[in-house]
């Protein structure tokens, strides 16, 4: 089947093509790119003299209003929509009857401001090349945070250091979230470069498994116990879905193996003491503590953002944070809430299971790339969720924007390949200029 000449570069991560590609797309994804760049790369809290307005809320807000001007819209995916519906009855119910509301109101637009994250992405991104682009994007981003670690842990020799590994200011500047992003970005990045691999020459081939290595790599620097976890979680998956299986356990155990030989011994020791330290003792007890307010608030928790002032008023007043996704989610949602979280885990494995089988190979809707990213998905996903069962993570990125790109790949997966996309006006190739798909912009009259 025929493709377009421009599907064609992007398939091949031509450069030019990606940038030109990129910014001939409708506004809400154009929009939504930037948006992805300033909360990943942060350049505003390296560069003072640009941290003088919010970039990424502003251009959060200004790709909303462009996807609702364009008409575009996935709540066709009426099941993931249902789900999250539900989850943000759960939150706010949870306020309502929560010890200190004021701390769930003060902080709920954190939990909108993914609502609204998910519904663009999975909006926007509506067929393979924007599917490319922007995930191509996220990869990027990432190798920018990796490389870096890579960098900066190779100049020290690979030593160990107690603080590890981090990313920009923001969500990953803690060396554990950064090391949990790594862990997302892995297996993103090897299904990436599978996906295209066909269409890509010896040397990007090369720097794609570059990317890859720098990621695990920067997994190991961030010392960070459960995002080596989550690697090795999502090394053994490989193995388990690997139709070779020699293959893959020779590739993965040569991963694994090197990755243990350039771990400072003070990590190794961190993993022979595991579950007798004291940060360990010390996040069973909160384990043990969250149960216990589980089962004292069983419906709908404590409230969504109240463990901190409810922890230290009943339990401890130099208590932490509960170091578990869920956890974090029964404890301050209920039940109710981890049940409603648990369903959205399922609904992720199980589009994405729908991905693969409408895109399978001799399909009428054969997609290569669309169904290798939904196993990089699964992957980044099995990666959270190992890696958050020792971090307060639930809220941040990792998990929702994965879904944000399960529910764009199942959007890409349900439209038959060769139909076309619903017009929208785009960006021109001159500023104040556009133009229509396929069309070149009016001549003035």
């Amino acid at each position: 089947m025929s493709i377009s000449i421009g599907l064609a570069r992007v398939r091949s991560l031509d450069v030019r093509s990606l940038f030109a590609r990129t910014f001939s797309q409708p506004a809400s994804f154009v929009l939504v790119s930037i948006f992805l760049f300033f909360e990943y790369i942060r350049p505003q809290g390296n560069y003072p003299s640009l941290n003088i307005l919010p970039w990424a809320r502003i251009s959060l807000i200004a790709a909303f209003v462009a996807c609702v001007i364009e008409g575009k819209s996935s709540f066709t995916l009426q099941r993931a929509w249902s789900l999250l519906a539900a989850f943000t009855a759960v939150i706010f119910v949870s306020i309502a009857q929560a010890p200190y509301p004021e701390f769930g109101f003060k902080t709920v637009d954190l939990w909108l401001s993914w609502l609204v994250i998910i519904y663009i992405i999975s909006s926007a991104a509506d067929s393979e090349e924007k599917v490319i682009l922007l995930i191509g994007a996220f990869i990027l981003w990432n190798f920018k945070m990796s490389f870096g670690g890579f960098r900066r842990w190779a100049a020290i020799g690979f030593r160990f250091r107690d603080w590890g590994l981090s990313g920009p200011s923001g969500w990953f500047q803690n060396s554990g979230e950064f090391g949990i992003e790594m862990c997302v970005f892995f297996p993103m990045a090897i299904y990436f470069l599978i996906g295209l691999q066909p269409h890509l020459t010896k040397w990007k081939r090369y720097f794609m498994g570059f990317v890859a290595v720098t990621a695990v790599a920067s997994m190991a620097g961030s010392s960070s116990r459960g995002a080596l976890l989550g690697g090795a979680a999502v090394g053994l998956w490989f193995l388990w879905r690997s139709p070779n299986r020699l293959k893959g356990s020779i590739y993965v155990g040569l991963l694994a193996i090197s990755t243990w030989l350039i771990l400072p011994e003070e990590q190794k020791a961190r993993f022979r003491s595991a579950g007798e330290d004291g940060t360990s003792q010390s996040r069973l007890t909160y384990w043990e503590d969250g149960i216990e307010i589980a089962n004292d608030h069983p419906l709908f928790g404590i409230g969504y953002d109240n463990w901190m002032p409810f922890y230290t008023a009943n339990y401890n007043p130099e208590g932490q944070l509960p170091h578990n996704i869920f956890i974090e989610a029964v404890a301050e949602l209920g039940y109710v809430g981890l049940a409603v979280f648990l369903a959205l885990i399922v609904y992720v494995f199980w589009e994405n299971a729908c991905t693969r089988r409408r895109t399978r190979r001799g399909g009428p809707n054969e997609n290569r790339f669309v169904y290798f990213m939904a196993f990089g998905l699964d992957g980044a996903l099995i990666g959270y969720l190992v890696s958050g069962f020792f971090v307060t993570v639930l809220f941040y990125p990792y998990f929702w924007v994965n879904m944000a790109f399960t529910m764009a790949l199942a959007t890409v997966a349900r439209r038959p390949i060769g139909a076309p996309v619903r017009r929208v006006r785009r960006f021109g190739p001159i500023a104040g200029t556009a133009r229509f798909d396929g069309a070149p912009a009016p001549a003035p009259r």
